[in-house]
């Protein structure tokens, strides 16, 4: 139930587990999430590790999510990373535009992070407790 800038659910009756029931739940999810909420519900890390979300919070923000880690033979770190749009109903995996050779893999570190589709400058990082 929309009240001003916040959202409650109200449990009416206990839910059935079915596709359906998850699917409405989803949409609802959907309309009224975005990043400021999610940056909100984040705790903030300062480390890579598969499962962290890069995010810019706003209207409109931005936001990735480290979704798998490979170390080289040097013990350097790697990692892939996956975004959505408004709404965020398909998720893909990122190429990296500056690093063909290795693509889809990321090097990264604090400070800007260049993706094929957006640029972090002034970005959080955090994990879903």
């Amino acid at each position: 139930m929309p009240k001003g800038n916040t959202l409650r659910l109200i449990a009416t009756a206990l839910s059935s587990k079915t596709y359906q029931t998850l699917r409405s739940y989803l949409d609802v999810v959907y309309i009224y999430a975005g990043t400021i909420s999610l940056a909100k519900e984040l705790k903030q890390t300062d480390q890579f590790s598969v499962g962290t979300v890069i995010i810019t919070p706003g209207s409109p923000g931005h936001c990735c999510i480290v979704i798998d880690e490979a170390r080289n033979s040097k013990g350097e770190s790697f990692y892939k990373l996956a975004e959505g749009y408004t709404p965020a109903q398909s998720i893909y995996i990122l190429r990296n535009p500056l690093y063909s050779v290795a693509t889809p893999w990321y090097r990264l570190s604090k400070g800007t992070i260049s993706t094929s589709s957006y640029e972090f400058t002034d970005y959080r990082l955090g994990k879903m407790e």
